[in-house]
């Protein structure tokens, strides 16, 4: 089977679009992912192949598109510049998988459907639409927001499955827009290379300068709004002066600037440690030498409340029993593997008493988490993409 990816971002810290590709290409199909290159991204238009046998075909200008709007507001000048980018690499998406004559075509997220659409009327190929969050729950100009609930309402005339992150996304679909159906699910689960392999140790007690015998709290991913850091770091004041926090992930300077000035703050700064990034695939071993994970996402949206986050799973294939918020889908996961505790989002002393609790019950949460991890793999979940795939194929 040849299967056309479709994503409108350079792949560039993609992990999701990239998994797909290579999982794809390991099954035996052709795969190509068609994305951005030239202009505004990180890499010149042209194919680079995977070790997979997966191709990424970026397609773009030599020059910025954005360089061809003419100067007005500029937060009306930011909009039209995206909305030339993604319409003109749509038209480029198009032409190109034409070419190549797919079997099926796997369009990552809202910004690629018009892509997708335009594939369908000329060659009538199928497509997926692989919904990565609620695009109509995000805060955007009004225009732009139209538009998008355009694109899906003509899409889902049109797409032939559908696939998406968390149940709670499953349950929202369905009811947006009547499908008889629910999405496949396909969680943003790491690879099974991630599992730690037997006898390996973490590196984030050595990396975040922690004292010896410390109780150690780890908070994995982008440090950013409503993914409960400044949280964490006040409900670290409620705690004995042996717990440390360490934060590995990406720290933009404005949030890490917050995040520190939350922490002298409360008396904490000398306990809450910045941890460089590492490779995704790395995160669960990296981290295995923590005692616990938070995962205390923020009801700010209903993406944020229907969001399970990679780190979740990263927890879990690190052996880690998880504090969580009660963000529902996360909340599921949690309870249901019996790997942690719920505290309630926007309850610092809760979430204190929850971390507490599970540094004061041993070795169970772990087990349970360790018991679990195995099955917490990107294969199990690819599986049911491809599985869908080939009943899309076979209409």
């Amino acid at each position: 089977m040849r299967i056309a990816y479709i994503v409108h971002n350079d792949t560039h810290g993609d992990a999701r679009v990239l998994k797909y590709l290579d999982s794809a290409a390991a099954n035996g199909h052709e795969a190509r992912l068609f994305a951005v290159g030239g202009g505004v991204s990180r890499f010149p238009p042209g194919e680079e192949r995977r070790p997979s046998g997966g191709v990424i075909v970026r397609l773009g200008p030599r020059q910025r598109t954005a360089d061809r709007v003419k100067p007005g507001p500029k937060s009306r000048r930011r909009w039209l510049q995206l909305g030339l980018r993604q319409w003109t690499f749509a038209l480029r998406a198009a032409v190109a998988i034409r070419r190549w004559k797919p079997d099926l075509v796997h369009a990552h997220d809202a910004d690629t459907l018009f892509a997708a659409i335009l594939v369908r009327l000329v060659t009538r190929r199928p497509f997926v639409y692989d919904a990565h969050e609620i695009w109509e729950a995000q805060t955007l100009p009004p225009r732009i927001a139209a538009y998008y609930r355009w694109i899906l309402d003509r899409a889902s005339s049109r797409w032939a499955g559908t696939i998406t992150v968390s149940q709670g996304i499953q349950r929202w679909m369905t009811d947006r827009f009547s499908l008889d159906t629910q999405p496949t699910l396909v969680r943003n689960v790491p690879l099974a290379a991630s599992l730690p392999v037997p006898g390996s140790r973490g590196i984030l007690r050595s990396a975040a300068d922690v004292p010896e015998g410390a109780r150690l709290v780890v908070h994995v991913g982008l440090i950013g709004p409503a993914r409960g850091v400044a949280e964490t770091v006040k409900a670290l004041a409620l705690l004995p002066d042996d717990v440390h926090l360490a934060l590995i992930g990406p720290a933009p300077q404005r949030s890490r600037d917050h995040i520190a000035s939350v922490a002298r703050e409360h008396g904490v700064a000398d306990r809450v440690r910045f941890v460089d990034p590492v490779e995704s695939d790395e995160v669960p071993t990296a981290i295995s030498d923590a005692d616990v994970s938070v995962v205390y996402p923020q009801p700010v949206s209903l993406n944020s409340i229907y969001s399970l986050p990679n780190k979740l799973f990263q927890s879990i294939q690190a052996g880690l029993p998880v504090v969580a918020s009660d963000a529902e889908d996360v909340a599921a996961v949690v309870t249901s593997l019996g790997i942690g505790v719920v505290a309630p989002a926007r309850d610092v002393a809760a979430l204190a008493r929850a971390v507490s609790d599970v540094l004061a019950a041993g070795d169970g949460y772990r087990e349970a988490a360790r018991r679990a991890a195995p099955e917490m793999t990107w294969e199990h979940e690819f599986a049911r993409a491809n599985e869908l795939y080939g009943t899309v194929v076979a209409r």
